[in-house]
């Protein structure tokens, strides 16, 4: 390509998140990461999400060599204003966190374990594709894409209501489809328990940990999800819940439809602790309180979507995603480094000590890994 003016490489640097850039615009764009100029200009644009860099299919072999001392900036955007950004891509790499390969963990995967209404128990990581197990009317299967996807028949059983119960250790992550077609995510450290077949006047199923639902709505059959002292209702909606033990409150957030939102047992939207959210509020429940708040439903569900994406979060919330994800303990020297504020974007397919290194790029986190512990030390 001819030389790039200072609009010319603007324009190039948003091509590149759309992924609408030609091969020659390409090259020139890596070119730019072997001078300033990128950053130069990232400093008067600094809302591109360069993470797409890691993207291999968007990256010629030719250039995967020299672009791998990049890597680590590419796959975190972690912001603490334009200091942070020069620590992010203008730091030496330091001596790698993890010395020993052994504790070096990989970060999670699909993995559940799924129990039937007998009490069989099927470890769905090793299952093969296929037919899984017969439940009534109800056909059971495990789709190449390792998902779970309930079949309902074309005659509704007479037997009584069977549940199925799928638990998402630490480390692992999954997906299902309901009998009524309702598709769920479930994160780390969570379980559902749920009907095989839905039939009666409700369709009820208990949560605990995180998940997302895409509902399929039925006016006459609404769609309830119970968790710890809340009860949330789809009116025709996606939504996230989260409700670890560990949290200090029951957050739910609606990306689209609406919900209605209660503590236990208080079904109607007229009284004080019930609340109808619409798309981007999400609910904080402690104790019988609910508060509603505006937020970036993008945030929530990045887990869904291979990501974790802090907006001002303190660092104690942050490890606790961390340590669910890779399965290891947290701990920290000192418990008011917990309370210090991060932002950004750091993605979920890393190893851990890659992951810790980016935070540490920051300037504002120092780290080490102990056995199956990552201990945050006094900074």
């Amino acid at each position: 390509m001819t030389s790039l003016n200072e609009n010319d490489k603007k324009k190039l640097i948003n091509r590149y998140v759309a992924g609408k850039v030609t091969e020659d615009e390409l090259q020139a764009f890596f070119g730019l990461l072997t001078t300033n100029e990128l950053d130069l200009l990232l400093e008067e644009h600094m809302s591109l999400e360069i993470g797409s860099i890691l993207e291999e299919k968007q990256i010629p072999k030719n250039y995967k060599k020299s672009l791998w001392k990049y890597s680590a900036a590419a796959a975190v955007l972690l912001l603490l204003g334009w200091g942070s950004y020069q620590v992010l891509y203008k730091t030496p790499v330091k001596q790698p966190i993890a010395k020993n390969k052994t504790y070096d963990l990989q970060p999670g995967s699909n993995k559940a374990i799924l129990t039937l209404a007998d009490g069989k128990k099927i470890i769905l990581t090793g299952a093969q594709n296929g037919k899984l197990a017969d439940e009534g009317s109800v056909t059971i299967k495990k789709t190449k894409n390792g998902q779970l996807v309930y079949h309902a028949g074309a005659t509704p059983s007479t037997q009584t209501t069977a549940y199925n119960f799928i638990e998402v250790p630490r480390g692992g992550q999954y997906q299902l489809t309901l009998a009524d077609g309702t598709q769920v995510w479930l994160n780390a450290a969570s379980t559902l328990r749920y009907p095989t077949s839905f039939s009666g006047h409700e369709r009820t199923v208990e949560l605990t940990g995180e998940g997302y639902f895409e509902v399929v709505h039925h006016n006459k059959m609404p769609f309830r999800v119970v968790t710890k002292g809340q009860v949330v209702e789809d009116i025709g909606t996606h939504f996230n819940i989260n409700a670890y033990a560990d949290e200090q409150s029951i957050k739910t957030t609606l990306v689209e439809g609406a919900v209605k939102v209660s503590t236990s047992g208080g079904l109607s939207a007229s009284e004080p602790n019930a609340t109808i959210l619409k798309p981007g509020q999400q609910s904080s429940l402690k104790g019988n309180r609910i508060d509603i708040r505006k937020v970036d439903t993008d945030n929530t569900i990045a887990w869904k979507n291979g990501q974790f994406n802090f907006n001002n979060e303190n660092l104690g919330s942050i490890m606790r995603q961390i340590s669910r994800w890779y399965n290891m303990e947290v701990v920290f020297e000192n418990e008011q480094s917990k309370e210090k504020v991060l932002s950004g974007i750091i993605t979920r397919s890393v190893n851990i000590s890659e992951l810790l290194h980016m935070l540490e790029r920051t300037g504002e986190v120092k780290a080490k890994i102990n056995n199956h512990k990552i201990i945050m030390l006094d900074k």
